[in-house]
């Protein structure tokens, strides 16, 4: 079954219960990490999310089956946030490990 992957970037504040969901309804390792926006962020921004010099947040990456990744979406967005949530899902076309 094709894999995607779903990358979240939300505020520091939620990253805890998002990645709690995500680990729930997946299989694979939820991977977290701080990031920072530097100049103007998103064009469809609202007043509050728009970024003129830095915003601090966190991305969220994790390996979802094609067949439900509407469903984790819908779930994720169904969460009680304290700001929005950002997602994108991208086929994976190759991966691998190294030993």
């Amino acid at each position: 079954m094709p894999e995607l992957l779903l990358t979240v970037h939300c505020s520091r504040a939620d990253a805890a219960s998002i990645a709690a969901t995500l680990r729930d309804v997946t299989r694979h390792p939820v991977h977290q990490r701080d990031e920072t926006v530097h100049g103007l962020d998103f064009s469809d921004a609202t007043a509050a999310e728009s970024v003129t010099g830095r915003l601090d947040r966190v991305s969220l990456d994790v390996r979802v089956e094609e067949s439900g990744a509407s469903a984790i979406v819908t779930q994720i967005g169904a969460l009680k946030r304290s700001g929005p949530v950002r997602w994108r899902l991208a086929p994976i076309i190759a991966s691998g490990r190294f030993s």
